[in-house]
């Protein structure tokens, strides 16, 4: 397919053609109907999850206010758009996103859109999302969008750290940028194991829109003999790919179904727990109510008078006291009227 591309495509380029189209291309010659011929499916499906970027505008006289790019005097504003072959799980971070992304457009679609090189070729117009868009080659914002990769993947797998990251460029331009975004990345994952290849020595004698097979060819075959023939590349690259293929292959749909069942428990273990919660609220309720009640029986007496009290007890001591020197005197005295009885 790539062979049919440069030979139907790119080895069309005219200036002339540019000159009265704007494109280098002709319309007839474009990248879209040989995607068409061989991939006809949508863009989503349950492979391994994989994204592209593009530029993109919708097709309508408002002006996006997100819009970064402007082509013609502002009648055209392009924004980032990420193409994507996969779903967000449930779980994934609510926090806003640094590109807008979609997986509602054909895979041919996508892929003409990430081939669209201004001006090389025209512009890939399609219904994305409802809307007509017109897009073109996401590498007018980011050739190497590395920040957007690890967001993707932050809200792809938001219970995994990065482990590997393995970036492949042609040139140097943006290698601070990378530096940059690497270090940052590392602040949350600090086992992160990042290696970029990069054979500018190489690669820089070509041009990045080359045509001539033979020459690809070449450029292919010393680039692989720079990476056996460097010794830290070569290193880098064992070990990257080591780290890489040292756990098992994942089985992406079965991740997929695991996490939607991890969902389910978690929905289910919060419904739980908000039951045992309202329960508890209520049993709380009971019980203070009964303490209310045993409060209020406690209170709605007459406060007692503990002096009053006190009197009442030692005067009843005292009567005790009474009535016991009574029955003595009473003893006695029957006592003596006994004894003066017998003397009679």
């Amino acid at each position: 397919m790539i062979d049919d591309i440069r030979e139907n495509c790119f080895k069309r380029i005219s200036l002339l053609t540019l000159c009265c189209t704007g494109a280098l291309v002709e319309k007839k010659h474009h990248i879209l109907p040989i995607l068409e011929k061989r991939y006809q499916g949508p863009l989503k499906h349950d492979g391994i999850p994989a994204f592209a970027l593009i530029a993109a505008k919708v097709d309508e006289e408002e002006k996006d206010r997100n819009a970064v790019l402007d082509f013609d005097e502002g009648n055209f504003n392009y924004e980032a758009l990420i193409a994507r072959t996969y779903e967000y799980p449930n779980g994934s971070p609510n926090t806003k996103p640094l590109a807008k992304s979609t997986s509602s457009m054909k895979i041919s679609e996508a892929m003409g859109a990430t081939s669209a090189v201004p001006p090389l070729v025209d512009r890939v117009r399609a219904i994305v999302d409802g809307k007509m868009r017109t897009m073109a080659d996401g590498g007018i914002f980011q050739v190497c969008p590395l920040s957007l990769a690890i967001d993707e993947a932050r809200r792809l797998y938001p219970r995994r750290p990065l482990g590997v990251i393995l970036n492949l460029g042609f040139n140097d331009n943006e290698e601070k940028f990378i530096e940059r975004t690497i270090t940052t990345a590392r602040m949350a994952n600090p086992n992160l194991h990042f290696q970029r290849i990069s054979a500018e020595e190489i690669t820089g004698i070509f041009s990045a829109s080359e045509t001539d097979l033979e020459k690809v060819a070449i450029m292919e075959e010393e680039v692989k003999q720079w990476m056996a023939d460097t010794p830290r590349v070569r290193n880098l690259t064992k070990l990257t790919l080591k780290k890489l293929f040292e756990t098992k292959p994942r089985n992406f749909k079965k991740k997929k179904d695991e996490d939607e069942v991890s969902n389910s428990k978690m929905t289910v273990k919060k419904k739980k727990d908000e039951d045992e919660v309202s329960k508890n609220s209520k049993m709380t309720v009971k019980n203070f109510r009964s303490k209310l009640t045993l409060l209020k029986m406690l209170f709605e007496t007459k406060p007692r008078n503990f002096k009053k009290k006190i009197d009442e007890v030692s005067n009843s001591e005292k009567t005790f006291k009474n009535s016991k020197d009574f029955l003595r005197r009473s003893s006695v005295r029957g006592e003596v009227h006994r004894k003066y009885s017998k003397l009679e």
